[in-house]
């Protein structure tokens, strides 16, 4: 029917008498285009930029979905009393942050100006300095020593989801996009995707200004980098689509050992993971059951579900703090309604309530955090435009 319909239109271009040899040519031209579409739709590029079959992260859904959840959950745990917390502004003047680190080093961004090139303030050790990068176009990140590099690839700091955000207020839902941040050598982790033999394989790897380095760990499934910590251990998500089930797998990394972690029981996805070392905490959401999106750390190898405050069905870690507190949200379950916590065993405190958070907003949230307790917010002004201003904050136990 397809050839018909092609020479139909041949006919049409080139006459009844058109020549035989332009319709087949046109005809083979047709063939050729649409098969060479089928073959592109099956290749994308994966969240470090390189090109393979693979399939890439499934859609996160809109907190603005036309249809409420009318799904009943599981009760939540609810808190033991609110954590004893202090929240102080640190002032940056007008300056924008571009990073920070979990030792206290900053790099911010003076205003726009009349000067060709931007100035950067370095804030290392306690000292600040003025920096121009040779390229100005060029992003830059923080060392984990505090040096300033350029970087090769995108920027994800912050919990920013991957994909086009149906709006602003969907940001804090998006699976966060982790990549690790380099040593003061330029090495950094990162994956891989490479095809050998027709086959697939992912590949955990140091590397160190695009030259691999080492190779850690080698998988025929999708492998996705979560967390690297201070101790030495490197957290993944492993994804198997197979036509029974699509279930992914939490593997750590540390001194050439692969192990499997197991999940919160009846949960089969994972969301995010952070981790100090010593502290461990994820959330986890499945597709395949009636579980909530839940957050839960890791206490002597059994999760333990974290609290949640009354009118609020779901939980979110973002980061784990050097003294055990771990900061995330909860929302209710259209994700309509967020509050930005901080989890302190099980006790939690509600940081929008606390006076030194931003009021003026319609929206705010916390978009970077260190270990060191030090948090980014992003106050959106107008949820429509996406614009807003920015406030650095400390948390801290009294």
């Amino acid at each position: 029917m397809g050839r018909n319909v092609i020479f139909g239109v041949g006919r049409h271009l080139f006459g009844e008498g058109g020549d035989p040899r332009k319709l087949r040519t046109l005809f083979y031209t047709c063939v050729g285009a649409a098969l060479g579409l089928t073959i592109v739709s099956f290749i994308v590029q994966d969240q470090f930029g390189n090109i393979g079959l693979f399939k890439g992260p499934r859609k996160e859904s809109s907190p603005q979905a036309s249809t409420l959840n009318t799904r009943t959950y599981r009760g939540a745990i609810k808190p033991n009393g609110s954590a004893n917390l202090t929240l102080s502004r640190i002032d940056i003047g007008n300056l924008g942050l571009v990073d920070m680190n979990d030792r206290g080093d900053y790099l911010f961004l003076e205003p726009p100006s009349d000067l060709p090139n931007q100035n950067f303030i370095h804030k290392f050790n306690g000292k600040s300095a003025l920096y121009s990068p040779p390229n100005a176009t060029a992003r830059l990140q923080l060392t984990t020593g505090g040096k300033i590099v350029e970087r090769r690839g995108p920027m994800q700091l912050s919990a920013v989801g991957r994909g086009e955000p149906a709006s602003v207020a969907s940001l804090p839902f998006s699976r966060p996009f982790f990549r690790s941040r380099p040593g003061d050598d330029g090495s950094e982790i990162r994956i891989q995707f490479e095809s050998i033999d027709h086959k697939p394989n992912y590949f955990l790897l140091v590397d160190k200004q695009g030259l691999r380095v080492k190779t850690m760990f080698t998988s025929s499934l999708p492998i996705e980098l979560l967390e690297t910590d201070p101790k030495g251990s490197i957290f993944m998500r492993q994804r198997n689509d197979s036509p029974a089930a699509s279930i992914e797998i939490l593997l750590s990394y540390k001194n050439g050992k692969v192990e499997t972690i197991p999940m919160p029981s009846n949960y089969f996805d994972i969301d995010r993971i952070t981790s100090t070392g010593k502290q461990f905490a994820g959330t986890f959401g499945s597709r395949t059951s009636v579980e909530p999106m839940r957050s839960f750390r890791l206490i002597n190898s059994a999760w333990s579900e974290l609290p949640i405050p009354t009118g609020f069905e779901f939980s979110y870690v973002q980061k784990v703090f050097e003294d055990g507190l771990i900061l995330g949200f909860v929302s209710d379950k259209n994700q309509e309604k967020t509050k930005q916590v901080i989890w302190d065993g099980d006790k939690v405190a509600i940081l929008n309530d606390m006076p030194a958070w931003p009021k003026l907003g319609q929206f705010s949230f916390v978009s970077r955090a260190t270990r060191r307790g030090d948090i980014y917010v992003r106050n959106v002004l107008n949820t429509e435009s996406g614009a807003g201003d920015n406030y650095l904050l400390h948390v801290a136990r009294n």
